[in-house]
Protein backbone atom coordinates (compact mmCIF):
# COMPACT_ATOMS: atom_id res chain seq x y z
CA UNK A 1 0.00 0.00 0.00
CA UNK A 2 1.73 3.51 -0.87
CA UNK A 3 2.74 5.87 1.54
CA UNK A 4 -0.01 8.52 0.74
CA UNK A 5 -2.46 5.91 1.37
CA UNK A 6 -1.86 5.52 4.79
CA UNK A 7 -0.58 9.27 5.11
CA UNK A 8 -4.38 9.86 4.01
CA UNK A 9 -6.10 7.58 5.98
CA UNK A 10 -4.31 8.49 9.33
CA UNK A 11 -5.23 12.51 8.48
CA UNK A 12 -9.02 11.09 7.76
CA UNK A 13 -8.71 9.37 11.02
CA UNK A 14 -6.93 12.99 13.15
CA UNK A 15 -10.28 14.76 11.85
CA UNK A 16 -12.89 12.35 12.78
CA UNK A 17 -12.96 13.36 16.65
CA UNK A 18 -10.13 14.82 19.22
CA UNK A 19 -10.40 12.22 21.78
CA UNK A 20 -7.18 9.79 22.84
CA UNK A 21 -9.05 7.03 21.85
CA UNK A 22 -9.29 8.01 17.98
CA UNK A 23 -5.33 8.15 18.25
CA UNK A 24 -4.74 5.11 19.74
CA UNK A 25 -6.56 3.64 16.61
CA UNK A 26 -4.62 5.41 14.22
CA UNK A 27 -1.52 4.03 15.82
CA UNK A 28 -3.48 0.38 15.94
CA UNK A 29 -4.31 0.90 11.80
CA UNK A 30 -0.97 2.41 11.18
CA UNK A 31 0.89 -1.14 12.59
CA UNK A 32 -1.64 -2.96 10.54
CA UNK A 33 -1.13 -1.53 7.36
CA UNK A 34 2.51 -0.64 7.80
CA UNK A 35 3.13 -4.79 8.89
CA UNK A 36 1.13 -5.66 5.23
CA UNK A 37 3.25 -8.13 3.57
CA UNK A 38 2.10 -6.40 0.39
CA UNK A 39 3.56 -3.00 0.95
CA UNK A 40 6.25 -2.49 -1.16
CA UNK A 41 9.66 -3.62 0.23
CA UNK A 42 11.93 -1.05 -1.07
CA UNK A 43 9.73 1.68 1.14
CA UNK A 44 8.81 -0.74 3.85
CA UNK A 45 11.36 0.65 6.76
CA UNK A 46 10.75 4.33 5.57
CA UNK A 47 6.76 3.86 5.88
CA UNK A 48 6.93 2.35 9.02
CA UNK A 49 8.09 4.52 11.20
CA UNK A 50 7.41 7.74 9.33
CA UNK A 51 3.81 6.57 10.09
CA UNK A 52 4.47 5.39 13.88
CA UNK A 53 5.98 8.93 14.27
CA UNK A 54 3.54 10.76 12.29
CA UNK A 55 0.44 8.80 14.49
CA UNK A 56 3.00 9.05 17.82
CA UNK A 57 2.97 12.78 17.44
CA UNK A 58 -1.13 13.30 16.54
CA UNK A 59 -1.41 10.98 19.93
CA UNK A 60 0.69 13.57 21.77
CA UNK A 61 -1.30 16.81 20.93
CA UNK A 62 -4.94 14.93 21.30
CA UNK A 63 -3.33 14.16 25.00
CA UNK A 64 -2.63 17.85 25.85
CA UNK A 65 -5.43 19.49 23.78
CA UNK A 66 -7.58 16.48 25.71
CA UNK A 67 -6.19 17.00 29.55
CA UNK A 68 -4.23 20.47 29.15
CA UNK A 69 -0.95 18.49 30.01
CA UNK A 70 1.74 18.87 28.11
CA UNK A 71 3.39 15.63 26.25
CA UNK A 72 5.00 13.57 28.38
CA UNK A 73 8.21 11.53 27.27
CA UNK A 74 8.04 8.10 27.72
CA UNK A 75 11.36 6.24 28.96
CA UNK A 76 11.99 2.36 29.21
CA UNK A 77 14.59 1.55 31.63
CA UNK A 78 15.37 -2.31 31.01
CA UNK A 79 18.29 -4.57 32.74
CA UNK A 80 19.77 -7.58 31.44
CA UNK A 81 22.11 -10.59 32.33
CA UNK A 82 22.61 -13.52 29.59
CA UNK A 83 18.85 -12.93 28.13
CA UNK A 84 19.46 -13.34 24.63
CA UNK A 85 17.18 -16.10 24.67
CA UNK A 86 13.92 -13.69 24.93
CA UNK A 87 15.58 -10.21 24.50
CA UNK A 88 14.58 -9.79 20.88
CA UNK A 89 11.01 -10.55 21.66
CA UNK A 90 10.92 -8.38 24.38
CA UNK A 91 11.98 -5.49 22.31
CA UNK A 92 9.64 -6.22 19.26
CA UNK A 93 6.88 -5.96 21.95
CA UNK A 94 7.74 -2.70 22.99
CA UNK A 95 7.95 -1.62 19.29
CA UNK A 96 4.88 -2.69 18.64
CA UNK A 97 3.14 -0.68 21.12
CA UNK A 98 0.11 1.58 20.37
CA UNK A 99 1.56 4.53 21.54
CA UNK A 100 5.40 4.74 21.04
CA UNK A 101 7.64 5.11 23.28
CA UNK A 102 10.63 8.04 23.33
CA UNK A 103 13.65 5.90 24.75
CA UNK A 104 15.00 2.46 25.48
CA UNK A 105 17.61 3.10 28.22
CA UNK A 106 19.44 -0.52 28.86
CA UNK A 107 21.83 -1.72 31.27
CA UNK A 108 23.09 -4.90 31.30
CA UNK A 109 25.34 -6.43 34.59
CA UNK A 110 28.00 -8.20 32.35
CA UNK A 111 26.09 -10.66 29.75
CA UNK A 112 28.67 -13.52 28.71
CA UNK A 113 26.25 -14.13 25.99
CA UNK A 114 24.95 -12.78 23.13
CA UNK A 115 22.66 -10.06 24.38
CA UNK A 116 24.53 -6.97 23.86
CA UNK A 117 24.63 -7.71 20.17
CA UNK A 118 21.68 -8.33 19.64
CA UNK A 119 20.02 -5.29 21.12
CA UNK A 120 22.86 -3.11 19.32
CA UNK A 121 21.69 -4.35 15.61
CA UNK A 122 18.00 -4.79 16.99
CA UNK A 123 18.70 -0.36 17.42
CA UNK A 124 19.23 -0.04 14.01
CA UNK A 125 15.69 -0.40 12.91
CA UNK A 126 14.04 1.40 15.97
CA UNK A 127 12.66 4.77 15.61
CA UNK A 128 13.51 5.78 19.01
CA UNK A 129 17.03 5.47 20.69
CA UNK A 130 18.35 2.54 22.78
CA UNK A 131 21.11 3.28 24.64
CA UNK A 132 22.93 0.53 25.82
CA UNK A 133 25.09 1.01 29.17
CA UNK A 134 27.37 -2.29 30.24
CA UNK A 135 28.63 -2.27 33.84
CA UNK A 136 31.95 -4.14 34.00
CA UNK A 137 31.60 -5.05 37.55
CA UNK A 138 28.16 -6.44 38.20
CA UNK A 139 25.70 -4.60 40.24
CA UNK A 140 22.97 -6.97 41.09
CA UNK A 141 19.71 -6.55 40.15
CA UNK A 142 18.49 -3.60 42.58
CA UNK A 143 21.64 -1.16 42.29
CA UNK A 144 21.34 -2.48 38.08
CA UNK A 145 18.16 -0.80 38.05
CA UNK A 146 18.80 1.64 40.22
CA UNK A 147 21.67 2.86 37.53
CA UNK A 148 19.78 2.21 34.49
CA UNK A 149 16.19 4.41 35.66
CA UNK A 150 18.88 7.46 36.82
CA UNK A 151 19.53 7.41 32.76
CA UNK A 152 16.29 7.76 32.08
CA UNK A 153 15.29 11.09 30.86
CA UNK A 154 11.54 10.51 30.38
CA UNK A 155 8.33 12.01 32.05
CA UNK A 156 7.18 8.43 32.60
CA UNK A 157 9.44 5.49 33.15
CA UNK A 158 8.42 2.05 32.74
CA UNK A 159 10.76 -0.36 34.18
CA UNK A 160 11.32 -3.88 32.19
CA UNK A 161 12.36 -7.60 32.20
CA UNK A 162 14.58 -8.35 29.72
CA UNK A 163 12.28 -11.82 28.92
CA UNK A 164 8.69 -10.62 29.33
CA UNK A 165 6.35 -9.51 26.59
CA UNK A 166 4.22 -6.65 26.35
CA UNK A 167 0.38 -6.49 25.61
CA UNK A 168 0.33 -3.97 22.63
CA UNK A 169 -1.59 -1.27 24.29
CA UNK A 170 0.34 -1.25 27.47
CA UNK A 171 2.05 1.81 27.35
CA UNK A 172 -1.55 3.18 25.80
CA UNK A 173 -3.07 2.46 28.92
CA UNK A 174 -0.33 3.46 31.51
CA UNK A 175 -0.18 6.95 29.72
CA UNK A 176 -3.93 8.14 29.55
CA UNK A 177 -4.13 6.98 33.30
CA UNK A 178 -1.18 9.11 34.36
CA UNK A 179 -2.76 12.10 31.92
CA UNK A 180 -5.95 11.46 33.86
CA UNK A 181 -5.19 11.31 37.12
CA UNK A 182 -2.04 14.01 37.73
CA UNK A 183 -1.66 13.21 41.35
CA UNK A 184 -0.90 9.55 40.42
CA UNK A 185 2.96 8.77 41.53
CA UNK A 186 3.45 5.02 40.55
CA UNK A 187 0.74 2.92 38.85
CA UNK A 188 1.24 -1.31 37.97
CA UNK A 189 -0.85 -3.65 37.09
CA UNK A 190 -1.86 -7.37 36.54
CA UNK A 191 0.33 -9.97 34.99
CA UNK A 192 -0.36 -13.42 32.79
CA UNK A 193 2.04 -15.70 34.10
CA UNK A 194 3.25 -17.85 30.84
CA UNK A 195 5.94 -21.17 30.62
CA UNK A 196 9.42 -20.65 29.60
CA UNK A 197 8.32 -21.36 25.93
CA UNK A 198 5.16 -18.39 25.88
CA UNK A 199 2.34 -20.57 26.78
CA UNK A 200 -0.07 -19.21 28.66
CA UNK A 201 -0.42 -21.18 31.93
CA UNK A 202 -4.47 -19.84 33.06
CA UNK A 203 -3.12 -17.84 36.00
CA UNK A 204 -2.36 -14.51 36.72
CA UNK A 205 0.25 -12.94 39.19
CA UNK A 206 -2.13 -11.12 41.53
CA UNK A 207 -4.41 -14.24 41.59
CA UNK A 208 -1.23 -16.52 42.56
CA UNK A 209 -0.45 -13.61 45.39
CA UNK A 210 -4.30 -13.39 46.67
CA UNK A 211 -4.08 -9.81 46.02
CA UNK A 212 -7.35 -7.82 45.72
CA UNK A 213 -6.31 -4.44 43.98
CA UNK A 214 -9.30 -2.45 45.89
CA UNK A 215 -7.62 -2.72 49.12
CA UNK A 216 -4.36 -0.38 47.68
CA UNK A 217 -5.69 1.07 44.81
CA UNK A 218 -5.62 5.43 45.74
CA UNK A 219 -5.38 4.08 49.35
CA UNK A 220 -4.28 6.45 51.91
CA UNK A 221 -2.87 3.48 53.80
CA UNK A 222 -0.73 1.68 51.11
CA UNK A 223 2.53 2.08 53.11
CA UNK A 224 0.95 0.03 56.09
CA UNK A 225 -0.06 -2.23 53.39
CA UNK A 226 3.72 -3.03 51.38
CA UNK A 227 5.47 -2.85 54.48
CA UNK A 228 4.00 -6.44 55.28
CA UNK A 229 4.25 -7.55 51.58
CA UNK A 230 5.50 -6.25 48.32
CA UNK A 231 2.84 -6.70 45.66
CA UNK A 232 4.00 -4.43 42.79
CA UNK A 233 6.43 -6.49 40.02
CA UNK A 234 8.74 -3.78 38.38
CA UNK A 235 7.74 -5.55 34.95
CA UNK A 236 4.24 -4.15 35.23
CA UNK A 237 5.25 -0.74 36.97
CA UNK A 238 5.01 2.94 35.50
CA UNK A 239 6.30 5.95 37.50
CA UNK A 240 6.90 9.51 37.08
CA UNK A 241 10.18 10.56 36.92
CA UNK A 242 9.79 13.36 40.00
CA UNK A 243 9.40 9.96 42.24
CA UNK A 244 12.46 9.01 40.38
CA UNK A 245 14.25 11.53 42.06
CA UNK A 246 13.62 11.19 45.66
CA UNK A 247 13.72 7.06 45.57
CA UNK A 248 16.83 6.31 43.79
CA UNK A 249 19.42 5.39 44.24
CA UNK A 250 17.77 2.54 45.61
CA UNK A 251 18.99 1.35 49.01
CA UNK A 252 21.26 -1.83 49.24
CA UNK A 253 18.83 -4.60 50.45
CA UNK A 254 16.14 -3.41 48.58
CA UNK A 255 14.79 -4.43 44.72
CA UNK A 256 13.78 -1.85 42.82
CA UNK A 257 10.23 -1.96 42.36
CA UNK A 258 9.69 -2.66 46.10
CA UNK A 259 11.80 0.33 47.42
CA UNK A 260 9.68 2.69 44.92
CA UNK A 261 6.49 1.50 45.78
CA UNK A 262 7.69 2.15 48.96
CA UNK A 263 8.90 5.64 48.80
CA UNK A 264 5.55 6.17 46.63
CA UNK A 265 2.92 4.84 49.15
CA UNK A 266 4.82 6.90 51.73
CA UNK A 267 4.83 10.71 49.42
CA UNK A 268 1.76 10.24 46.73
CA UNK A 269 -0.54 8.10 45.28
CA UNK A 270 -0.74 4.91 43.87
CA UNK A 271 -3.06 3.02 41.49
CA UNK A 272 -3.47 -0.53 39.95
CA UNK A 273 -4.70 -1.59 36.80
CA UNK A 274 -6.87 -4.78 36.67
CA UNK A 275 -5.97 -5.82 33.15
CA UNK A 276 -2.78 -8.08 32.62
CA UNK A 277 -0.28 -5.14 30.77
CA UNK A 278 2.70 -8.19 30.61
CA UNK A 279 2.71 -11.47 29.96
CA UNK A 280 5.26 -12.67 32.60
CA UNK A 281 7.84 -15.28 31.65
CA UNK A 282 8.57 -17.81 34.67
CA UNK A 283 11.66 -19.91 35.24
CA UNK A 284 12.84 -22.55 37.15
CA UNK A 285 14.60 -20.22 39.33
CA UNK A 286 12.44 -17.58 40.04
CA UNK A 287 9.79 -17.96 42.99
CA UNK A 288 6.74 -16.33 41.59
CA UNK A 289 4.65 -19.49 41.38
CA UNK A 290 6.42 -21.73 42.96
CA UNK A 291 5.59 -20.07 46.20
CA UNK A 292 2.10 -20.23 45.78
CA UNK A 293 -0.07 -21.85 48.37
CA UNK A 294 0.55 -22.55 52.31
CA UNK A 295 2.84 -25.09 51.40
CA UNK A 296 4.91 -23.25 49.08
CA UNK A 297 5.26 -20.41 50.99
CA UNK A 298 6.57 -22.65 53.75
CA UNK A 299 9.02 -23.69 51.64
CA UNK A 300 10.30 -20.45 50.17
CA UNK A 301 10.27 -19.06 54.34
CA UNK A 302 12.64 -22.20 54.90
CA UNK A 303 14.79 -21.11 52.00
CA UNK A 304 15.10 -17.35 53.43
CA UNK A 305 16.05 -17.96 57.11
CA UNK A 306 19.45 -17.47 57.09
CA UNK A 307 21.81 -15.02 59.19
CA UNK A 308 21.80 -12.46 55.93
CA UNK A 309 18.43 -12.64 55.98
CA UNK A 310 17.85 -10.97 59.16
CA UNK A 311 20.48 -8.87 58.94
CA UNK A 312 19.07 -7.86 55.17
CA UNK A 313 15.89 -7.32 57.51
CA UNK A 314 18.03 -4.58 59.98
CA UNK A 315 19.23 -2.75 56.81
CA UNK A 316 15.95 -2.81 55.24
CA UNK A 317 14.26 -0.87 58.08
CA UNK A 318 17.25 1.35 58.62
CA UNK A 319 16.57 2.34 55.07
CA UNK A 320 12.60 3.04 55.20
CA UNK A 321 13.73 5.11 58.79
CA UNK A 322 15.88 7.09 57.30
CA UNK A 323 13.81 8.26 54.54
CA UNK A 324 11.31 8.76 56.64
CA UNK A 325 13.46 11.06 59.11
CA UNK A 326 14.69 13.01 55.70
CA UNK A 327 11.63 13.43 53.84
CA UNK A 328 9.22 14.63 56.50
CA UNK A 329 8.00 17.33 54.70
CA UNK A 330 6.55 15.36 51.97
CA UNK A 331 4.80 12.28 53.56
CA UNK A 332 1.25 12.01 52.47
CA UNK A 333 0.05 10.96 55.72
CA UNK A 334 1.72 12.78 59.05
CA UNK A 335 1.37 9.41 61.55
CA UNK A 336 4.44 8.04 59.67
CA UNK A 337 6.74 10.29 61.19
CA UNK A 338 6.37 8.27 64.38
CA UNK A 339 6.79 4.93 62.57
CA UNK A 340 10.31 4.39 62.45
CA UNK A 341 11.18 3.40 66.16
CA UNK A 342 8.35 0.62 65.86
CA UNK A 343 9.50 -0.35 62.64
CA UNK A 344 13.80 -0.60 63.33
CA UNK A 345 12.63 -2.16 66.86
CA UNK A 346 10.29 -4.98 64.95
CA UNK A 347 13.37 -5.70 62.54
CA UNK A 348 15.84 -6.17 65.84
CA UNK A 349 13.25 -8.31 67.58
CA UNK A 350 12.96 -10.68 64.79
CA UNK A 351 16.49 -11.10 64.56
CA UNK A 352 17.28 -11.94 67.69
CA UNK A 353 14.01 -14.37 67.98
CA UNK A 354 16.20 -16.67 65.81
CA UNK A 355 19.77 -16.17 67.47
CA UNK A 356 18.47 -17.29 70.44
CA UNK A 357 16.33 -20.06 72.25
CA UNK A 358 16.21 -18.44 75.38
CA UNK A 359 14.88 -15.08 74.16
CA UNK A 360 12.68 -16.24 71.27
CA UNK A 361 9.51 -16.76 73.27
CA UNK A 362 9.36 -13.44 75.30
CA UNK A 363 10.61 -11.47 71.76
CA UNK A 364 7.67 -13.41 69.78
CA UNK A 365 5.17 -12.47 72.73
CA UNK A 366 5.93 -8.60 72.89
CA UNK A 367 5.85 -8.27 69.12
CA UNK A 368 2.47 -9.86 69.04
CA UNK A 369 0.61 -7.64 71.72
CA UNK A 370 2.57 -4.47 70.75
CA UNK A 371 0.63 -5.09 67.40
CA UNK A 372 4.44 -5.06 65.52
CA UNK A 373 3.56 -8.33 63.70
CA UNK A 374 0.64 -6.78 62.60
CA UNK A 375 2.02 -3.42 61.53
CA UNK A 376 4.99 -4.19 60.25
CA UNK A 377 5.18 -8.11 58.90
CA UNK A 378 2.61 -10.91 57.91
CA UNK A 379 0.24 -10.90 61.31
CA UNK A 380 -0.35 -14.45 62.59
CA UNK A 381 2.06 -16.10 59.27
CA UNK A 382 4.77 -14.16 60.51
CA UNK A 383 4.27 -14.87 64.42
CA UNK A 384 4.11 -18.98 62.88
CA UNK A 385 7.40 -18.30 60.97
CA UNK A 386 9.42 -17.14 64.10
CA UNK A 387 7.90 -19.88 66.00
CA UNK A 388 8.58 -23.08 64.29
CA UNK A 389 11.59 -21.92 61.83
Amino acid sequence: MPSGVIFRLLLYCSLLDSTVEIASKMNSISLMLIKNEFCYGVFLSTMKWNCLSMAGKLYDQLCERKFGKHVMKLSVAMCTYNGAQYIEEQLQSIHNQTVPISEIVISDDGSTDSTVPIIQEYAKQTPFPIRVLVNHDSLGVGQNFSRCIQECTGDLIFTCDQDDIWQPDKVEVFSRLFYQYPNCDLAFSDLTLISEDGKETGRNMWQDLGFISSKLDGSENAFEQLIQRNVVTGAAMVFRSSLAKIACPVPHGFIHDEWIALVASLTGTILTIKAPMVKYRIHQAQQIGSASGLLGEWRHARKLMNRNYFENRITRAQAIVQFIQTHKDILCNPRYIHWPSGILSHAHAVAAIHHSWLLRWPLIFRELITGRYFRYDHGLKSVIRDSLL
